[in-house]
This record gives structure tokens, C-alpha cells and sequence, in this order.
């Protein structure tokens, strides 16, 4: 089966050919693909992002919210950034069947509150950057379900951080 050159979806930045993505899908061949959606002015999660996706890139964006359930069809994802966005609130089970992630970057963003519930489901992180947020609380048991966390980035230029030692 030959594909024309005008079924290729033009969206920016997608780092696999649409025609591999397409025979990947059809004889279920694994297939790593990386989705940089970086300084693309999103107000809001693309709802495009290939399913495939192993590593995404939504870092340098205007989102605000991480709604419950946006990201859970990319269960291949091991590496997630949210970095430099405007990001205020992550609801809980936001992440929900992102098993495979490994990597969680949410550093420069406007988040205050972790809430527990959060990371529910990410059993596999092993690094989180949650560095220069407007972090001023963090509720118990927040980070209870993180068993392979190596690495916890809580850097902030201001305040002070309230935190329950059973929280981390």
C-alpha cells in the first residue's frame, strides 16, 4: 500500500514520518516517536499528541491546567515536560495511565499546591522537577505512590515550603 504525500498531517514539529507511524500502527511494529509541541502559544493540552509518543515535549506553552485524564491514552510516554508554561493547578489523576513515565518536568510554572492524588499511577517516575513553582504547600502523601523517585526538585528562589515529613 503506497500512501500520497497529501494524507501527511502537517503538524509542527512531530519527529516521525507520518507514512512509518502509519505501518507501525498497521503491522503493530513498536515504534518510538518524540512530539515537540514547545513554543507553540498552546492555551491547553493538543488533544493530537500521537499515542505512540515516547517522549513529549510541551515545555514553553500558555497552559494553565493539566485537566484529569488529557494524557492517559500516552501509556508509552517516559519522558513528559511541562516546563515553562503558566501552569496553576494539576488536577488529581491528571495522570493517569502514563505508567511507563520516567521523566516528569513541571519546573517554572505557577503551581502552589501539591495536592495528594497527583501522582497517582506513576509508579515508575524516577525523576520530578517541580523547581521554581509558587510551591507553598504540600499535602500528606502527595509523593506516597513515587517508589522509584531518585531525583525530587523542590529548588525556589522565595518562601518557604510547608511540607508533612510523610509527604516526601
Amino acid at each position: 500500500m503506497k500512501l500520497s504525500k497529501r494524507t501527511i498531517p502537517r503538524h509542527p514539529k512531530i519527529h516521525l514520518s507520518f507514512l512509518l507511524f502509519q505501518t507501525c500502527l498497521r503491522f503493530h511494529i513498536s515504534a518510538e516517536c518524540q512530539f515537540d509541541g514547545s513554543h507553540q502559544n498552546y492555551t491547553e493540552i493538543p488533544p493530537d499528541v500521537p499515542a505512540c509518543s515516547t517522549e513529549v515535549d510541551l515545555s514553553s506553552n500558555n497552559i494553565s491546567i493539566i485537566n484529569n485524564d488529557v494524557l492517559g491514552h500516552l501509556n508509552n510516554c517516559t519522558k513528559l515536560s511541562f516546563a515553562n508554561n503558566m501552569i496553576a493547578h494539576v488536577e488529581p489523576n491528571a495522570f493517569n495511565g502514563m505508567h511507563n513515565l520516567q521523566k516528569l518536568y513541571m519546573d517554572h510554572n505557577q503551581i502552589s499546591t501539591i495536592t495528594n492524588g497527583t501522582f497517582t499511577t506513576l509508579n515508575n517516575l524516577e525523576e520530578l522537577n517541580l523547581g521554581d513553582n509558587q510551591i507553598s504547600v504540600i499535602q500528606n502523601d502527595s509523593f506516597q505512590e513515587l517508589n522509584n523517585l531518585k531525583s525530587l526538585h523542590l529548588k525556589k528562589k522565595t518562601n518557604t515550603i510547608i511540607c508533612q515529613c510523610s509527604a516526601v
